[in-house]
This record gives structure tokens, sequence and C-alpha cells, in this order.
């Protein structure tokens, strides 16, 4: 990379991007009711801008949920969450229409299964299993939101539970036409001393109270 990845801070970065965090990640490039491409599991977004691109997963600890929001309204930044199904009911349930006031605030919602229960075993799930998952999820988010006007917020990306791609998990994506997203970075390499987040990597986070402090950072 160039010499502005190794010349400006975390912070600087952060804010340097500002509304533009996740704009090219987060705008589908295509129509839901489009041929599915070829399914290949993004780690990183080609871009010619000096962004990096911010995913927050699970949404369970409700008032990490909250103040991640309140932070990254803070920073004029945005993020796509990965939310957890059952973890954005538990949300509701404490602070009702949190989800839109997450999608009102410009984020946006990818899948990440209903449950999110042991994950390498959740790999061994069949097509048909994780299909029906997909659907009753989006239900579920559809159902909470409440708000048809709000529904373009969940997008067609599908993150898979612990990073298992599985051959099955990658043919939900086929047949219901998502876009898998990975990661290269998390808070753990990243900081003083440790790689900097650069342009067009794709850094994980989860809505945990360590996670909100690390975000506070930034």
């Amino acid at each position: 990379m160039g010499d502005w990845r190794s010349s400006i801070s975390r912070r600087e970065f952060l804010k340097a991007a500002g509304a533009a965090l996740g704009g090219l990640l987060l705008a589908p490039s295509r129509a839901w009711g489009s041929a599915p491409p070829a399914v290949t599991t993004l780690t990183r977004v080609q871009t010619s801008r000096p962004v990096f691109f911010l995913t927050i997963d699970d949404g369970w600890y409700p008032d990490s949920l909250l103040a991640m929001l309140d932070i990254l309204a803070q920073r004029q930044a945005q993020a796509t969450f990965f939310l957890v199904g059952n973890a954005v009911q538990v949300a509701e349930g404490v602070y009702p229409g949190i989800l839109a006031q997450l999608l009102r605030a410009g984020h946006q919602v990818g899948y990440h299964t209903l449950a999110h229960r042991r994950a390498s075993l959740l790999a061994l799930n069949s097509v048909a299993w994780f299909l029906q998952d997909y659907d009753q999820w989006l239900e579920l988010m559809k159902t909470l939101l409440a708000d048809a006007s709000l529904e373009g917020g969940i997008v067609p990306y599908a993150r898979a539970p612990g990073g298992y791609f599985s051959p099955n998990f990658l043919s939900l994506c086929s047949l219901r036409q998502l876009q898998p997203v990975s990661w290269n970075h998390t808070v753990d390499n990243t900081g003083p001393g440790k790689p900097r987040l650069g342009r067009g990597d794709i850094l994980l986070m989860h809505t945990t109270p360590e996670d909100t402090r690390l975000l506070q950072q930034y």
C-alpha cells in the first residue's frame, strides 16, 4: 500500500472515512431478483478510496449494541451489522425499536443465522436447513422492524457463524443470491505495533462490552 496508510492514525483514518465507511461494501451491486453470481467469499473490497469497512457481529448485549450505535453516530460512520435473529429479538425486548433505529442511521443488516449456536456444528447442517434458517431469519427481521420503508437496509449479505463457510452455507448463498462476507482484520490484530487497517480491509467487531470500548478508541 502507499505511504498514506503508514502516516495516518486509526482515529484519523476512521474520521477521514466518515460516512463513507461501508459505502462500497454495503451498497448491493445487484437486485434481489437478478441471477446469482459465482459464489466467492469476500475478504476485502477492491476500492480506490481510502476507506476500510466496519462489520459488527451478533447483536447480543443490548447495552453494547445501543452504545455502538451512539459511537458510530458521533463519528458519522456506518457499518454492516451481521445480526443473529434471536439476539435482535432480545435487544428489541430491552430497547423497543432498536432495529429501526439502526437502519434509520444508515447502517445495514446481513444474515448471521437465527441462533448462532455451536458454530462448528452449524457448518455441518444441510442446505435445506440453511435455507429454512435464512427464510425464518429474514421473516423475523421484517416482523421486528414493522416498517416496510426500512426493509431495504436488510441487504443480501451473509456471514457464517465462526467463519465456517461450509459448502452447504455457500449453497445457501447461491440459492438465495447472498454475498458471503468474511473479514481480514479483527480488533485483536490492529492497533499500536500491529498492522494498520488498509484500503479495502474488512474489520470484524462484535457487540460486546470490550469491543464497544475499543470502538470508542478508534
